[in-house]
């Protein structure tokens, strides 16, 4: 059965299950059967890192401003001088 969960106690979960990306989760599991960076979809999308650059809290893929802290995203926040 492949559900992501070690169901004979072997310490392997979804043993003989196809893993297309090599990143040690079964493809029936896996929401991200060609990425080996992520298993889930997240935010970003599957291929593109989840990264907060700026650490506001919103994803570089969705923030206004990745290089600027403003997890308002305001458009009009500048660098501080």
């Amino acid at each position: 059965m492949c559900d992501g969960v070690d169901n004979d106690g072997d310490g392997e979960v979804d043993e003989g299950y196809p893993d297309s990306d090599g990143d040690g989760v079964a493809n029936c599991v896996d929401e991200c059967v060609d990425d080996p960076n992520k298993v889930e979809v997240g935010i970003c999308a599957c291929g593109v890192a989840d990264t907060d650059s700026d650490g506001d809290g919103i994803p570089d893929c969705t923030d206004i401003c990745d290089d600027v802290p403003n997890a308002q995203q305001d458009p009009t926040d500048v660098l501080p001088q």
